[in-house]
């Protein structure tokens, strides 16, 4: 991918991001899911380990949705400062 596949990733995740945060449901729709998954795990019995595991990275998958925004914003802003030549390029260890 480009810079410049980069750098419109990362504006159309900030927009995401932004349109989340100024409109609650997304994140309310979230957190509940998580909850409803956080209420499965409490009435497992402590013998049921395999569907602990599944319930758990179901609750992980949905925080890893919000780490890649994130993630794409940070690699969108690094793309924008190369662009513009706000950043130096890594010379190396020495």
């Amino acid at each position: 991918m480009d810079l410049q596949e980069q750098l419109e990733i990362g504006k159309q995740a900030e927009d995401f991001l932004r349109y989340t945060e100024e409109n609650g449901y997304f994140n309310r729709l979230i957190e509940r899911i998580r909850l409803e998954y956080a209420s499965m795990i409490l009435e497992l019995r402590p013998s049921s380990t395999e569907e602990f595991t599944n319930y758990r990275h179901r609750m992980d998958a949905i925080a890893g949705i919000m780490n890649s925004v994130k993630g794409d914003i940070y690699a969108g802003q690094v793309a924008y400062e190369k662009i513009n030549g706000l950043s130096e390029e890594p010379k190396g260890l020495l």
